[in-house]
């Protein structure tokens, strides 16, 4: 072992990988937020998880069935959900680049935190480092080992939302990176550098090898690196590509922030981003480099790079009604929450969430829409959903409160028979009468916890549901020789829910008259693809009714509307002379 801290050692340059550089903010309209880590640490800015034992959402979700505006908890936490959602939506504004996916939004500017800083932990805290780190545990095992922070270890973070030429443009990465394996060379007493690379990362060190021989020559290039470079170790390299890019592009993905984002915004922010082209697999480059740009491989036959599996829709839409339980249920007074749920065919649920009932046990459900998958032809969509049938639910396994009956009339002809007994039962049996009171409020007691414990793991009982409903007959008048589907209306579908506790006591019992639900639904045709953009159909072995399309990458962006993106893909990448989307 030496005698000095670091000296012998190959100096180590670490380049991370997709989102593993630290940002931070330089420039804001938010003052406030200029110099706070914006990736990932979250609680610089301001914000608390939005789901932090739910209670923001559950009060907001209280707020909109009735009027708490004189509770001055409920208004306190309302007013914090509010600056919640404000912070969140400021967050997202910083981190999406304007539409050419190359530039930051006006007035806003973010960089990458420089040195070991940047890439150790996403969130440095001693709660959160367990949670979100990066390199931090193999910054510490070479620190323990002899490695010195800016002489023999170090880090080239970057802002890995950019095209790799964006990077040089706008903040000279590629020639700083160049410095700083030309420092580490001379600090380690002419040692040269191993890169140790990871995900993107790897291909970022590719470009950069491939950047000093363009900037340098051909020959002096290559004196250059085997001159400063050692080794270069690449971990978990995206060499050909990763599918994964490509499917968050067309989908989304919250980046591991599910807490946080919403659906629409994690794919609102994947659309933004314009180095995800970079990593797209490399079939799918090809593809689209003969596409986009013909002449450059005009001899290759062309490989189907997406399949998708041809289906059709079907919209089913929920408008705004009010359920009045009384006239549905014998125990209204006892039910706090209840939903919706809509079974399509059977065993296919599609569930509102869960809402409070009112003052009046009213239960006001609000607009909400679904879209199921269905085969592609309108009668095996018809075959595979062939009814529609109503349920609601209440939380619990309905074991908490006892069940009340209703009667038609007040009068009970049976009370003085009830009275009389009841004496004689006190009178002869006193004893037995009192084990028996005590052992019913232990079974009370009982089902009660047994209920709150059903509640907490998920468990509902359906307290009404309404009998099947054909919806053939409205679903075949839509076809597309009879009306224009993209255009045409919604089908309404009207049944009455109906109580399941069906018992009656006494002579004038009455049976409730139930409550009418109504919903909409149509059915829309599968996308339609173009003869030239079809490399063939394959129908699925066990269900002829499936069958997959397997077209061009360049149409499905077309059809999701990301034609920026395709203009990336020539300007920022196919056009570029170091060639960034080849096989590193």
């Amino acid at each position: 072992m030496p005698t000095k801290r670091g000296k012998g050692r190959r100096p180590v340059l670490i380049i991370p990988g997709f989102m593993s550089s630290g940002l931070e903010v330089v420039k804001s309209p938010t003052k406030s937020w200029e110099g706070k880590r914006i990736w990932l640490n979250l609680t610089q800015v301001g914000f608390q998880s939005l789901n932090a034992r739910g209670a923001l959402r559950k009060n907001e979700e209280a707020r909109s069935v009735r009027d708490l505006s004189t509770d001055p908890s409920s208004e306190q936490m309302h007013q914090e959900y509010l600056r919640q959602i404000e912070c969140k939506s400021k967050w997202v504004r910083h981190m999406r680049l304007r539409s050419n996916l190359i530039q930051e939004r006006e007035g806003v500017e973010v960089r990458p935190i420089q040195g070991t800083s940047g890439v150790d932990y996403l969130s440095p805290g001693a709660l959160t480092e367990s949670l979100s780190y990066v390199f931090g545990p193999v910054l510490n095992i070479l620190k323990e080992n002899g490695y010195v922070d800016g002489v023999t270890l170090d880090a080239a973070p970057y802002d890995w939302r950019l095209p790799p030429s964006q990077l040089e443009k706008r903040d000279s990465y590629f020639t700083n990176t160049m410095q700083l394996i030309e420092k580490l060379y001379r600090s380690s007493d002419g040692s040269p550098v191993v890169l140790l690379c990871h995900s993107m990362g790897c291909k970022t060190a590719h470009y950069l090898l491939n950047f000093v021989v363009q900037l340098l020559g051909d020959e002096e290039g290559r004196k250059w690196i085997d001159k400063n470079i050692y080794a270069y170790v690449p971990v978990g390299a995206p060499h050909l590509g990763a599918g994964k890019s490509f499917r968050s592009l067309l989908t989304g993905d919250k980046m591991g922030l599910e807490a946080f984002l919403s659906d629409d915004e994690g794919l609102a922010l994947n659309r933004s981003i314009g180095s995800v082209p970079w990593l797209f697999p490399q079939t799918c480059v090809e593809a689209l480099s003969r596409e986009i740009m013909p002449q450059s491989k005009p001899d290759q036959m062309q490989i189907p790079t997406v399949t998708l599996k041809e289906e059709s829709t079907l919209r089913v839409s929920l408008p705004a009604q009010t359920l009045h339980l009384h006239s549905l249920h014998n125990n209204a007074e006892g039910i706090k929450k209840v939903r919706l749920s809509i079974e399509v065919g059977d065993g296919v649920f599609l569930r509102m969430g869960y809402i409070d009932v009112g003052d009046e046990a009213k239960a006001v459900l609000h607009e909400e829409s679904w879209l199921l998958a269905c085969p592609p032809s309108l009668d095996a969509a018809i075959q595979r959903y062939p009814s529609i049938r109503f349920h609601l639910d209440e939380p619990g396994a309905g074991l908490g409160d006892d069940k009340k009956r209703n009667h038609l009339c007040h009068l009970d002809i049976c009370l003085p028979f009830r009275l009389i007994c009841c004496l004689m039962k006190w009178i002869l049996c006193c004893p037995c009468s009192m084990v028996w009171k005590m052992g019913r409020g232990v079974a009370k007691v009982s089902k009660r916890a047994a209920d709150a414990g059903a509640k907490a793991l998920g468990a509902y009982t359906v307290i009404a549901q309404s009998g099947k409903v054909d919806w053939k007959r409205g679903i075949i008048e839509q076809r597309p020789d009879n009306v224009d589907i993209e255009h045409g209306n919604l089908y309404e579908i009207n049944a009455r829910l109906h109580s399941t506790d069906n018992q009656r006591v006494g002579l004038f019992s009455a049976k409730k008259p139930g409550q009418l639900v109504t919903i909409k639904i149509k059915w829309e045709p599968s996308v339609s693809f173009e003869n030239r953009h079809r490399s063939g159909i394959v129908e699925h072995k066990r269900d002829p009714s499936s069958c997959y399309n397997t077209c061009s990458s360049e149409h499905v962006m077309k059809l999701e509307g990301l034609t920026n993106h395709l203009g990336l893909l020539n300007q920022a990448y196919l056009s570029d002379p170091i060639k960034p989307l080849s096989s590193s």
